[in-house]
């Protein structure tokens, strides 16, 4: 077994993220599993190249970000030696919002803690907004403080 590529590549500390495994030589088994660094989860395999795992919690007393190796075993004794990185990540927050109100289409600023570079950069970061409607929009990085 063999793992290719993954998405996304990183998730909340939390876990609960759904990760798309794309790889070689997958079969339907009650064995299928993924390896996040040490904690095993049992897999969903779509077909012979593609399975699903979600991703667990991070342990508590580890900080993040921290990237873990994501294998894969169809017989749970032989693991996928591909070192394919998954990033745990703590969640952001956002503290303010400038200005507080504002029209359609202009720009905002974002200030929090956590906002990461890597996140932003894959198109993960988005900003949603309600009104009558749902926008999402993309994020524009400016530090770990400001989008």
């Amino acid at each position: 077994t063999r793992v290719l590529e993954i998405s996304p590549v990183l998730g909340d500390r939390t876990g609960g993220t759904v990760v798309s495994i794309r790889g070689d030589w997958f079969v339907s088994s009650m064995d299928l599993a993924c390896k996040f660094g040490n904690h095993r989860v049992p897999g969903k395999f779509l077909n012979t190249t593609w399975i699903e795992c979600v991703a667990p919690a991070l342990d508590s007393s580890i900080p993040s970000p921290i990237n873990v190796t994501l294998e894969v075993t169809v017989n749970n004794q032989d693991y996928s030696n591909d070192r394919v990185l998954f990033e745990y990540q703590t969640p952001p927050a956002v503290i303010a919002v400038v200005p507080d109100s504002t029209t359609s289409g202009s720009r905002i600023r974002i200030e929090g803690v956590r906002f990461s570079q890597r996140a932003a950069s894959l198109g993960l970061m988005r900003c949603r907004f309600f009104d009558s409607n749902i926008l999402e929009t993309s994020v524009t990085w400016l530090s770990d403080g400001v989008i």
